[in-house]
């Protein structure tokens, strides 16, 4: 069963209820490494794959620019954090701005033990800063995609924890990625929606023909590899002796 956690990348994001939107982009996510073998101290990329859907309409961000999206799919309503309660208000918008990409995934994992567990074995970490070869989607607000087309981003690293992780078997399986729509109320507060999602990766839960799994071997004592350096310096000897 995934737990009913949720880890998003926008601190204390409201999931908001759609209206009626008829024509927003979909697609599908997929690990693009899926399989592995890491050390116990390697930290771990968990990178990920979006195509939109053939039969989805387009999705075009850019920033300023709603053009990519029918009026009918536009939310009336966003969040306001004030900080005067420190509770998220839901207000009118007065005026959007542009759409945004958001991403998520549900504690559902053996990494960092369900997202809890006493030690984690792996910590995680939203991957913001993007570089041209590693990516970030959190908060990308220009891209255009035609349907079929795809697109790569790294969403959380995994580190292990102190000491390194315990040689085993572990498995990551729901990440998502989601459209958030951005404006001001008639105060000129920020404001935004979250939760309109356009892919996830595991949609049957802990389903591993979907997973993205790593396998850490142990890596040997050095005592061990002593013994071995000692087994190879008695074997030259008896190497050069049959070249003789």
């Amino acid at each position: 069963m995934i737990s009913a956690l949720r880890a998003t990348a926008v601190a204390a994001a409201v999931l908001l209820a759609p209206a009626a939107f008829a024509a927003l982009p979909f697609g599908s996510l997929s690990f693009v490494e899926p399989t592995g073998t890491v050390g116990p101290t390697d930290v771990i990329d968990v990178r990920l794959r979006f195509t939109l859907g053939m039969e989805s309409t387009p999705l075009l961000l850019a920033p300023g620019d709603l053009s990519g999206f029918q009026p009918e799919d536009l939310p009336t309503e966003g969040e306001f954090y004030n900080p005067l309660t420190q509770q998220y208000e839901a207000r009118p918008f007065a005026q959007l701005t542009d759409a945004s990409l958001n991403v998520w995934f549900s504690c559902s994992d053996t990494f960092t033990n369900n997202c809890n567990g006493t030690p984690r074995v792996y910590t995680y970490n939203w991957h913001y800063n993007g570089t041209p070869d590693r990516p970030s989607a959190i908060g990308m607000n220009t891209l255009s995609l035609q349907p079929g087309d795809s697109f790569e981003y790294v969403f959380v690293t995994f580190t292990p924890r102190a000491g390194g992780a315990p040689a085993g078997h572990y498995a990551f399986y729901g990440s998502g990625l989601s459209l958030s729509f951005n404006g001001v109320d008639a105060d000129g507060n920020f404001l935004y929606t979250n939760g309109v999602d356009l892919g996830f990766t595991c949609s049957n839960g802990q389903n591993p023909d979907c997973a993205f799994t790593r396998t850490v071997v142990a890596v040997p004592e050095p005592q061990t590899w002593l013994m071995l350096g000692l087994g190879l310096a008695a074997l030259a000897p008896l190497a050069r002796r049959r070249r003789a």
